[in-house]
């Protein structure tokens, strides 16, 4: 059998068999990059989503082992709920790659119910303790940080050894300048609630003599939580310059900042200004929410910590700030209907009241004792009755003994502000510190007092 041969061409080469050609053209190239990045997202979709739900699901356990271990609820609650209100966005094209190793959630995204790396802190908290409630906590707080105040020794302390001398020299004793006083206990317990013309006219000189730049300053809520620190700011620049930076690192910088500005007006008030300067800052402060009163919460107790003392009118400032801001309770009956039935609590406010007075000299004690003695005469309590000793008057007592007698019958009460009364204008003369104290106690009460001194010229008030 004979094979088959190809023959040759005139070139002497086989011939040419042609090859197939296969062309791409731009729209497929293109719809096969867009298959590419479509897979592409889908798993870098679903990557995220897988993240975010491990790491919430991490921030439950965490949160669960945390009550576990601390036996501490409250206090897991409370650190939420200031991560709640100072946390900020993390501003970096990076930042989404490392959001769950945050504290809270400091990225935004879309769609954050499936992108979100932390829990909702409401729900956390929520998980933590159902029954937190932020603003009670956050007073609670601040209450036991003037406590731990109160548990220096008493020399160090100006409350449990009298005023507080954060200053040297006569400026250091102006608080305890007055006036003389006139009424007796019942004509001024006949001032709460009431207002007339001689008010109105102390309340207009007042107000003309608070420089302008002050009276501007409180109507908006920054500048009126500035004004409240510099009113607490001591004169000597060395401890000024510490409760700055206490209230700096408590959080509040941009307060304190505006607080070192408006100190040298705040210094040229006479000490008679200083609570109607806070009555004017609160207006403000009430309407712009529960954040500003935080940051004056907040920097209060920073400036109070800072030189280790509290002074009568640092607790004033911050037991009227404190009630001030707190929420309305519902109506309620009274719990006690005479003042023997909250005898240790009136025992306390009756002696506290009789050393704000600030006596010096070789017959202080017995002057004392003699102002504390009018009031208990008044308030019904057993004769020999002794006042507490100074280092038994605690802050935080304080508030307790508050809280309780503001529970008390109207006609109780009554009684109580004559006696208080009766203490402090036992020698005819009722001092600035007093009067803050008393208005501080009747607003407290809710017996408000009108301004009690009706002369604020340092140089008209008797030493």
């Amino acid at each position: 059998m004979r094979l088959k041969t190809f023959d040759k061409d005139d070139t002497g080469l086989l011939p040419e068999f042609p090859l197939p050609r296969f062309t791409v053209s731009a729209g497929a190239l293109f719809f096969v990059g867009l298959a590419v990045f479509v897979i592409g997202y889908i798993g870098l979709f679903f990557a995220r989503v897988i993240k975010a739900s491990i790491s919430r699901q991490r921030e439950y356990l965490a949160d669960a082992a945390g009550v576990q271990f601390t036996r501490n609820p409250d206090g897991l609650a409370g650190a939420l709920d200031q991560i709640r209100a100072s946390t900020s966005l993390v501003m970096n094209r990076h930042a989404e790659d490392v959001s769950h190793l945050f504290f809270g959630q400091g990225v935004k995204m879309g769609l954050e119910s499936l992108f979100a790396t932390h829990p909702p802190l409401d729900e956390r908290i929520k998980r933590i303790n159902p029954r937190f409630q932020s603003q009670m906590y956050r007073g609670e707080r601040a209450k036991q940080a003037i406590a731990s105040a109160t548990e220096a020794p008493p020399e160090s302390m100006g409350f449990a050894g009298g005023m507080a001398q954060p200053l040297a020299g006569p400026e250091a004793r102006a608080v305890d300048s007055g006036q003389r006083w006139g009424k007796s206990a019942d004509q001024a317990a006949a001032l709460v609630g009431s207002v007339d013309n001689r008010k109105m006219d102390v309340a207009r000189r007042l107000l003309a003599a608070i420089p302008q730049a002050i009276r501007e300053k409180v109507r908006d809520p920054d500048g009126a939580a500035a004004t409240i620190v510099a009113l607490l700011l001591a004169q000597n620049d060395v401890v000024m310059k510490a409760q700055l930076e206490a209230v700096s690192n408590a959080g509040a910088g941009a307060v304190a900042a505006a607080a070192a500005e408006i100190q040298p007006q705040i210094r040229d008030l006479g000490p008679a200004y200083y609570l109607p300067v806070v009555d004017l800052a609160l207006p403000a402060l009430k309407l712009a929410g529960d954040e500003a009163q935080l940051r004056v919460l907040t920097a209060v107790p920073a400036v109070i910590h800072a030189d280790r003392r509290v002074s009568l009118f640092e607790f004033v400032v911050f037991t009227l700030l404190r009630w001030q801001f707190a929420p309305p309770a519902p109506p309620s009956p009274p719990k006690y209907r005479s003042l023997a039935e909250v005898q240790p609590e009136v025992h306390f406010l009756l002696s506290l009241m009789a050393y704000a007075g600030g006596r010096r000299g070789p017959d202080a004690q017995a002057q004392t004792d003699a102002d504390f003695s009018a009031g208990a005469k008044e308030a019904g309590m057993p004769a020999g009755l002794a006042m507490l000793p100074r280092n038994a008057l605690g802050l935080d007592k304080a508030g307790e003994a508050l809280a309780k007698l503001r529970d008390l019958a109207p006609i109780p009460k009554a009684v109580l502000v004559k006696a208080l009364f009766a203490t402090v204008t036992a020698d005819g003369t009722i001092r600035v510190i007093e009067a803050a104290l008393m208005r501080t106690v009747g607003a407290v009460l809710d017996c408000p007092l009108p301004p009690l001194l009706e002369e604020t010229d340092p140089a008209a008030l008797a030493a």
